[in-house]
């Protein structure tokens, strides 16, 4: 470019080269950046969450991401046990873009990590606003048990007997209504 521009400065072709070079170096940039974040995904796969972490945090340190990555980091920090941090981002999610999956994520988070309390006021709340989500009644009726108040799981665990389940989620109902 600075050749042809010694050359020619009035070409009006310099314009679209110009152009042309900054959109590649952008591709090429996005492409490496996005190599990086492969690399993690893998490890991810294989189950090595810790291991993934150092290419995840190289990613969101060269590029902003969006909300589909933040959320796929913040299920990385959950798995490495970095709970703090997957809430945060979890958070940092929702606040951009909500959605009923995320939240969920964030909820069954709350109940990993021991926070019944909390685990159970986003999984009423959840519950609510999709009645026939079976992931969320089950760790509402999860939630609870684990806080000892089996005359409120209970009636979850039976009401999902009646819903339309594959044998899986059928053995994880009976599983919890034996462990109760």
């Amino acid at each position: 470019i600075a050749k042809a521009e010694k050359i020619d400065p009035l070409n009006e072709d310099l314009d679209n080269l110009k152009d042309r070079y900054d959109i590649e170096k952008a591709r090429f940039i996005e492409e490496k950046n996005y190599e990086i974040l492969e690399k993690g995904r893998v490890l991810v796969v294989d189950g090595k969450c810790r291991e993934a972490l150092p290419y995840y945090e190289e990613f969101f340190s060269l590029t902003s991401g969006n909300v589909i990555l933040l959320r796929e980091y913040a299920d990385v920090l959950a798995c490495t046990g970095n709970y703090e941090k997957a809430f945060e981002t979890y958070d940092s999610v929702l606040a951009k873009d909500y959605t009923y999956e995320t939240d969920l994520e964030r909820a069954k988070l709350h109940y990993a990590h021991g926070d019944s309390l909390k685990a159970l006021e986003d999984l009423k709340r959840l519950s609510e606003e999709d009645p026939e989500n079976f992931e969320a009644k089950m760790y509402l009726g999860d939630a609870y048990v684990k806080l000892k108040d089996y005359d409120n799981a209970a009636p979850i665990y039976d009401s999902l007997l009646t819903w339309p389940l594959d044998s899986l989620q059928r053995q994880q109902v009976l599983n919890r209504q034996k462990w109760m």
